[in-house]
């Protein structure tokens, strides 16, 4: 679990839903729910956390207790590259300004993730060479949990168009100046 999101624990035996479930979050606030659940809860400390329910039904009683890992959030980098795909080029750079081990990084393309990802080593990384147009952003996340975060900014990829030819509208000589001077658009 991540530090400040919400977590859904939800309570799986054969006790049923009219039994007495008396939860101990270990200091997370419950945002909703009740009894069986599920009750969605959030740690605003990061540690081991120890979640305990003890449930009574008639005689039988029964109490566990699960350890449950909440780690600081990823730490925020910043979109990097993007720029205007020229036809038959390669594509432009689309990366982070740095990265997390344990991390994965997904792009996301135009509010959806894409299917290119990269394992976050310490520094910058590069999400390849990008040629479809739309707006990217990044999603990390710890390894092996759905623990994450949107990283800063998004950068924009567009078509290009392979026709330099620049339109010179007026051509003429500044005397004050001596310079000639060139208008175009």
């Amino acid at each position: 679990a991540c530090v400040e999101q919400q977590v859904k624990i939800t309570f799986t035996g054969s006790f049923p839903a009219n039994a007495i479930y008396n939860w101990n979050f270990d200091g997370a606030t419950v945002v909703s729910g009740t009894g069986q659940g599920p009750i969605y809860v959030k740690w605003m400390t990061t540690g081991d956390k120890h979640v305990t329910l003890g449930v009574r039904y008639g005689n039988d009683s029964c109490t566990h207790t699960r350890l449950v890992q909440v780690k600081a959030l990823p730490a925020i980098f910043h979109m990097t590259g993007g720029g205007s795909v020229l036809p038959n080029s390669p594509g432009v750079p689309v990366g982070l300004s740095g990265s997390q081990t344990g991390v994965i990084y997904t792009l996301i393309r135009d509010q959806v993730a894409t299917t290119i990802t990269r394992q976050g080593t310490g520094s910058a990384i590069e999400f390849g060479p990008i040629t479809q147009p739309g707006v990217y952003t990044c999603k990390a996340r710890y390894d092996g949990s759905e623990c994450g975060r949107m990283m800063e900014g998004s950068v924009t990829v567009t078509a290009g168009n392979a026709n330099y030819e620049i339109k010179i509208c007026i051509v003429s000589y500044d005397i004050a100046s001596a310079h000639n001077k060139i208008v175009w658009n």
